[in-house]
């Protein structure tokens, strides 16, 4: 799926597709923050999309072995980060896992977050 496509993409709140400026900063953010032995270390990375609540950003990423996508948080340091366990990545093999382990998932817990807040 190329980005056109991914505006036309279904998104479920808190999940909202990041504009070209966007995805741009957050792009360089995740090369400036990944070390030599992080996962997504010399995989092309792309954000497509990101939450409005918790700051993970969706990436789809090319000629990776086994995923397809990636739910990044970045530390927004703006260098390299001391540990491989930032930023977070969780993996997903497709678009499919990806939107059935997780965007559906948050999509309940946020309307569940919103609806106490209301209360």
């Amino acid at each position: 799926m190329n980005m056109k496509e991914f505006k036309d993409f279904p998104w479920i709140d808190p999940w909202i597709p990041v504009s070209e400026r966007g995805r741009e900063a957050y792009d360089y953010e995740l090369r400036m923050e990944v070390r030599l032995d992080h996962p997504l270390y010399g995989v092309k990375a792309r954000a497509i999309a990101r939450t409005c609540h918790t700051d993970d950003i969706l990436y789809q990423l090319k000629d990776h072995p086994i995923a397809a996508f990636a739910v990044v948080h970045l530390t927004f340091r703006g260098r390299l980060e001391s540990s491989p366990q930032w930023p977070t990545v969780i993996l997903y093999r497709d678009l499919e896992h990806w939107v059935s382990q997780r965007m559906l998932k948050d999509a309940a817990a946020y309307e569940i977050d919103q609806s106490n807040q209301a209360a």
